[in-house]
């Protein structure tokens, strides 16, 4: 960060090192989100669902954290505890710090009011994409799956535990998958508060 703030700055580091270097424009430092945490468990996958101590130090260093998409609400707020937990022992809070809560996930939106045909078309569209290590009920676990309604409860509940920026990927780039987004998602939650430690 110190390349972004002064000219002439040099590093002498294990793995790097350089002399001299200015970075232009000079500008302040953008807000810094560190990404980590829990991510529910699967027979694939390599991590346990625990924060780790070392990535709760980097996220608490700076401004704002991103959770997994492969976490879901329940453990979104087991890490934010960690974080509160971690952050009081610095002297400071979330809202003290103006530190942001992100969550990132990916979802198809379909109008299809019927649970069964909405979770058909969106197995179809992301098994497409996903990797085949992840098995679909694990895959429906994490990610936005379900009814519009379904979705925006599942949208509401991240918020309710503090999800202040919530990322959404669709998985093709279908322009129409931008409309539903735009009309179901981001029109519905353009007030939404979430909840603060």
């Amino acid at each position: 960060m110190q390349l972004l703030r002064s000219p002439n700055q040099s590093f002498e580091g294990a793995y790097h090192q350089f002399t001299g270097i200015t970075v232009e424009p000079l500008t302040t430092v953008p807000p810094v989100w560190v990404a980590g945490g829990r991510q529910l468990e699967h027979s694939a996958s390599p991590e346990q669902p625990k924060m780790d101590a070392r990535v709760l130090q980097r996220i608490c260093r700076w401004d704002g954290w991103i959770a997994r998409p492969t976490s879901p609400p329940r453990q979104i707020a087991q890490d934010l505890a960690e974080i509160d937990g971690r952050l009081e022992k610095l002297g400071t809070t979330r809202a003290r710090k103006g530190f942001t809560v992100a969550h990132e996930n990916f979802a198809w939106l379909t109008e299809t009011p019927k649970h069964t045909d909405a979770v058909a078309e969106q197995q179809a569209k992301m098994l497409a994409v996903v990797s085949d290590e992840r098995p679909w009920d694990y895959i429906e676990a994490v990610y936005l799956t379900g009814t519009i309604d379904e979705i925006q409860r599942r949208i509401q509940e991240r918020i309710d535990i503090g999800v202040d920026e919530l990322f959404l990927h669709t998985m093709t780039a279908d322009l129409g998958q931008l409309d539903l987004f735009a009309r179901h998602l981001l029109e519905p939650f353009k007030s939404a508060v979430p909840s603060r430690a």
